[in-house]
């Protein structure tokens, strides 16, 4: 395989390369030449031009000072001083190249002014520019040594040089020779080594590796280290590391006598036996849009998930040079919860009190660990000490929201889980919609990436938008719900969501209950086996729920009670259907229970005590797969408090944050989603944060692809 956008060149004899050799006839990488690409994207020191039905060819020649070297001979680049030796490489351009590439070489002094003007403050080498089809690689200052002694690399200025030995009878016609020596520009100032393609000189290397396209494949991605990394994809669902990179059309070699140590990819090193002991091949992970991270496994026993990205890096153990490929929009990038704004302290916004009908506009984007473009932000609001019962309404900043994304009752503090579009700027704003003052505190969870969703489980954010009403009659029947009754709604295929779409997310509200109970979600002929919302008699309260739809679109819900009861449901996005791969993509799964502390589900039986910590682990459990879940979507249920308190949820081996996931009162059960980062052995951590004991159970819904 040779990599778009690499150099190769043949030499009829023995070649070296940075003091490792190569067979006759074999095809090693060009260092130190630069070449611009006929579509304008650059190409840095160690690439050139691969040309179908052509390519640049060397003429196996080496002139030292205007004569041949003698086949055999070999030169020792030591960089001393003393009288420059013009050593001179022939390169000729083929025809096929040569009609891609009619500027490519030329002596035209306007034609080089710019650039030599340019890097005359960087370095200064001369170069030498020819007419016709040959250019020549830069001088340097060598002496000649006697025997086949191989040519040794040497820093000179910082710079690395490559010579090809080669047979001087390949360098015709015999013209060629003497032309070469003579147009030298004694004042051309450019980087040692460089060959002036058109105009402009090619100063930087790639840096986003080029992914598979579609919803499966691994990206691969070489860096020789030597020239500019490349990428492949290996399609479909490759079974290891190996597969995927030979897959990618990579081939490679085992050390000999060493099966299962990788020597070399892509015929590189030329000889396993000629590598340095400090350089060899480290291999890497990493998700669209993240960082490469070590392996821990060796290619042989590691199965790269389909959406992800595989790295080679020759050297001592540096990742490769070029960043994975960008995410996909609308895939989700947790974080550890981290506080925003509060309006008691004034952090991120005035420090005050909302006044009846009184709205605050904050800033997510740019700070909290969420970037300057974003699509949409997920955060845990909690309402504090409110004066009289009311809701919360959020929208983007300039645009009216038209629902509640939060019920509260007076004196209770109460918090929720929103999903928010950003304005251009990041901003959102909430609003207070009741006839008392409230305070507000904001919990960043994670962020969606901006842009238009297409891969499977992305997500696209809506402005929130009444879906059904029971009070009123709105997308379906105008009653309450008996105990034990149900409904169902369709939610596809109107207010934004579309025939088709994997899930729904959306704010759930149960409106005067005249008994305690729970709400259970579920798609349309599925029986659902957990709680959605908890609720106490007399106490309108809402939450978000993700939901998978049916294949019509709809969604059942069921009341879990003695009472009775209104719903009322506002989306507030939807999940593209397909299967997800992409990191960041949901994989909506059907509600399962994973933690309960009151039978000693997944944690010790038993209460937690004031200020105690649970670790909960949540990847390999029913729901969530043991590699490759990022976060989990998780509705958290708080039973039987005996404290007004917290509850923090953050990943496992990380510092507990100031943030809250859910809110409660004294003897007050309670739901509420929470989204939750993954850490160390695929854990969460829950931390009672109350003078009580308190019961928790939780309830997997999804789960972010890492």
């Amino acid at each position: 395989m040779k990599p778009s956008g690499s150099t190769l060149i043949t030499s009829p004899v023995g070649s070296w390369y940075c003091g490792r050799s190569a067979t006759p006839g074999a095809t090693v990488p060009v260092a130190g030449f630069v070449l611009e690409d006929v579509e304008g994207g650059a190409l840095e020191v160690g690439g050139a031009l691969e040309v179908d039905g052509g390519a640049l060819e060397v003429l196996g020649a080496v002139l030292v000072d205007g004569a041949v070297l003698d086949e055999g001979a070999a030169l020792e680049l030591d960089g001393s001083a003393g009288p420059a030796v013009t050593v001179t490489l022939l390169v000729t351009v083929t025809a096929a190249s040569s009609e891609l590439l009619p500027q490519a070489l030329s002596s035209n002094d306007a034609a080089i002014s710019a650039p030599v003007a340019a890097m005359r403050e960087r370095e200064r080498y001369q170069t030498f520019v020819l007419t016709g089809q040959t250019v020549v690689a830069a001088p340097l200052r060598v002496r000649r040594t006697g025997g086949v002694t191989p040519m040794h690399r040497r820093w000179a200025h910082g710079l690395v040089m490559l010579f090809v030995l080669g047979a001087a009878s390949l360098v015709t016609p015999a013209a060629s020779a003497h032309t070469v020596a003579t147009p030298v520009s004694a004042d051309a100032a450019v980087a040692t080594g460089s060959v002036v393609a058109t105009a402009a000189f090619a100063t930087s290397t790639p840096v986003v590796a080029a992914a598979c396209t579609g919803a499966t494949g691994v990206t691969v991605v070489v860096d020789k280290g030597v020239e500019p990394a490349a990428a492949g994809c290996a399609p479909g669902d490759p079974t290891d590391g190996l597969s995927a990179l030979g897959a990618a059309d990579f081939p490679y070699e085992f050390v000999p006598r060493q099966p299962g140590l990788v020597c070399t990819i892509d015929d590189y090193p030329a000889s396993c036996n000629g590598a340095p002991s400090t350089a060899y091949w480290s291999y890497w992970h990493a998700v669209p849009g993240g960082t490469w991270i070590y392996s821990t496994k060796g290619a042989g026993s590691y199965d790269p998930a389909p959406g992800t990205v595989e790295g080679w890096a020759f050297g001592a153990g540096t990742p490769p040079r070029i960043d994975p490929p960008p995410a996909q929009p609308g895939t989700y990038r947790p974080t550890t919860p981290i506080r925003s704004f509060d309006t008691r302290t004034g952090l991120g916004t005035a420090k005050r009190t909302l006044a009846p009908g009184a709205s605050i506009t904050v800033t997510l984007a740019g700070r909290t660990g969420v970037p300057q473009q974003v699509g949409a932000v997920a955060l845990t609001v909690s309402v504090v000490g409110p004066t009289a019962a009311g809701t919360i309404s959020a929208a983007p900043a300039g645009v009216t929201a038209r629902t509640a994304a939060i019920n509260f009752s007076r004196g209770t503090s109460i918090s929720g889980l929103l999903i928010v579009p950003t304005s251009a700027a990041g901003r959102i704003t909430l609003t207070n919609n009741s006839t008392g003052t409230v305070h507000l505190v904001g919990d960043v969870a994670g962020w969606y990436r901006t842009g238009t969703p297409t891969a499977a489980g992305t997500f696209t954010a809506l402005t929130p938008t009444r879906s059904f009403d029971t009070r009123t009659g709105l997308g379906t029947a105008k009653r309450t719900l008996a105990p034990g009754a149900s409904i169902t709604v369709t939610v596809a295929g109107r207010t934004g969501v579309p025939i088709g779409a994997a899930a729904v997310a959306l704010t759930l509200s149960a409106v005067g209950p005249t008994a305690a109970g729970t709400i259970s979600a579920a798609p349309a002929g599925v029986t659902a086996r957990t709680a959605a919302i908890n609720f106490s008699r007399g106490t309108s309260i809402s939450g978000l729920l993700i939901v998978p739809t049916s294949a019509a679109g709809r969604i059942t819900l069921t009341n879990n009670s003695t009472g009775i009861v209104h719903l009322v449901g506002d989306v507030a996005g939807w999940y593209r259907s397909g299967t997800p791969t992409a990191g960041g993509s949901l994989v909506a799964v059907d509600p399962v229970r994973t933690l309960d502390t009151r039978t000693g589900l997944g944690a010790a039986r038993g209460p937690l005590a004031p200020g105690e910590s649970i670790t909960v682990r949540i990847a390999g459990r029913p729901g969530v797969p043991s590699t490759g879940a990022g976060s989990v979507a998780l509705t958290l249920s708080v039973v039987s408090p005996t404290a007004a308190g917290t509850v923090t949820a953050y990943p496992a081996g990380s510092a507990a944050p100031l943030a809250a996931a859910i809110n409660w009162t004294k003897g007050v059960n309670i739901s509420g989603l929470t989204v939750v980062q993954l850490g160390a052995g695929g854990s969460v951590v829950l931390r009672n944060n109350s003078t009580g004991t308190v019961h928790l159970v939780g309830d997997v819904t999804a789960y972010h692809r890492g």
